[in-house]
């Protein structure tokens, strides 16, 4: 009996047994395995993370310089506008005045024609005769001279 318990057993142990602790041992190498690279995957996802991180804070940066540029860019702008408008409005001034020059020279102009026309009319009825153009020329020069030196102009 011990025999066939011996023959049982090494039966057993080579039918069953050897292969069940095979069956177990690459078993547990895979759960070995299967675990380093759990293992190994966390590692790289806490580097892809951290990367992550520090490429948002990178594109934030960025973004806050953009705007900050933009903000800078905006404002030199505006005050381009605000120096152009300002030229502009000299210059529409200017132009003005220039103008209003003219038409006073002309007037005055204008007005010398008249006055010398209507003090030889004048001229022509108080003395009841024909008066020279040198004459005329004279007499004008000399009343325009008095009304431009009188104290009365503004």
């Amino acid at each position: 009996m011990s025999c066939l318990f011996l023959a049982g057993t090494f039966l057993l142990w080579k039918i069953f047994w050897k292969p069940l602790v095979n069956i177990m041992e690459t078993r547990e190498n895979k759960i070995r395995s299967d675990i380093t690279a759990a293992e190994e995957a966390r590692v790289k996802m806490e580097q892809i993370r951290d990367e992550y991180s520090s490429k948002m804070k990178e594109i934030e940066r960025k973004a806050t310089e953009i705007i900050a540029e933009a903000t800078r860019l905006a404002k030199e702008r505006a005050e381009k506008l605000e120096s152009n408008a300002q030229e502009e409005i000299l210059r529409h001034k200017e132009m003005a005045l220039a103008e209003l020059e003219r038409e006073r020279v002309a007037a005055i102009a204008s007005l010398r024609s008249e006055v010398g026309d209507l003090a030889l009319t004048v001229a022509r009825t108080v003395l009841k005769r024909e008066v020279k153009a040198e004459d005329h020329k004279r007499f004008v020069d000399d009343f325009l001279a008095n009304v431009e030196r009188s104290p009365d102009r503004n």
